[in-house]
């Protein structure tokens, strides 16, 4: 199988020195740590997710992918195949795939 690319690009203003952590320094800690456990962030819009989600791939160099789940319902959930072998894999919009009962299973 061929992979193709999804022609996403980080921002280049998405890092962790670009945001304003307010009352978050307890999860910008947690982001930047060298922790392996999955972390789930949640919010409302506009509140910084995804910032925070390009900031951790651009922190993490060449060994993170960035997979915005929303813009990505018209692959097949096969576009997923290879990311588990990411050392970093963030994944925006999870809520994109409820009710999509072939993209759940995939993740």
């Amino acid at each position: 199988m061929k992979q193709l690319a999804l022609g996403v690009r980080l921002r280049a203003d998405a890092v962790f020195e670009s945001f304003a952590p307010g009352l978050n320094a307890e999860l910008i800690a947690a982001l930047r740590g060298p922790g392996s456990a999955p972390l789930w962030l949640w919010g409302s819009e506009g509140s910084g997710k995804t910032h925070l989600l390009q900031a951790v791939c651009a922190a993490a160099g060449t060994a993170a992918a960035y997979f915005p789940l929303e813009r990505s319902l018209a692959l097949p959930p096969a576009a997923l195949a290879g990311f588990e072998n990411c050392r970093v894999l963030c994944l925006d919009d999870v809520d994109a795939i409820a009710g999509h009962p072939e993209w759940e299973q995939a993740l």
